[in-house]
């Protein structure tokens, strides 16, 4: 998990510069985007974490549900950055969705292959039990 977090952390650093340095609608619009992306994608990523360790047999469905949970999420917030007028007067919706799939991306990639990490340490431990008590 820790290289989820540093490139989390480098994400979100490189969104709040890009923010600071545009300003204006497009550059909350970014930092909004980046921070819930990242905010969710980390929380998506511990979950298969803790499943991939526990129930190695449901990775793959809860991967398929993570993915329908990020575009749930992406298209609720164009949603209300685009037809809530008080939201829509905050930032703009088009800077949302990319700071928010970029951040997506980003934390997925890298927490993809810490989950894959986890789950092939979590098979080799079953293995090991099973020789352990072949053995026996």
């Amino acid at each position: 998990m820790t290289r989820t977090l540093i490139t989390t952390s480098l994400i979100v650093l490189a969104a709040a510069l890009f923010a600071w340095s545009e300003g204006g609608l497009i550059g909350m619009g970014v930092i909004l985007g980046c921070m819930s992306g990242a905010a969710l994608a980390c929380a998506c990523v511990g979950w298969q974490q803790r499943v991939a360790r526990r129930e190695p047999d449901r990775a793959l469905n809860l991967s398929v549900l993570v993915f329908i949970i990020y575009l749930l999420a992406a298209i609720l917030g164009a949603a209300l950055f685009r037809y809530v007028d008080a939201v829509a007067a905050g930032a703009d919706w088009t800077s949302f969705l990319l700071g928010f799939a970029a951040a997506v991306f980003g934390v997925m990639t890298v927490g993809a292959f810490d989950v894959a990490r986890g789950l092939k340490s979590s098979v080799t431990s079953s293995k090991d039990d099973l020789l352990e008590g072949a053995e026996a």
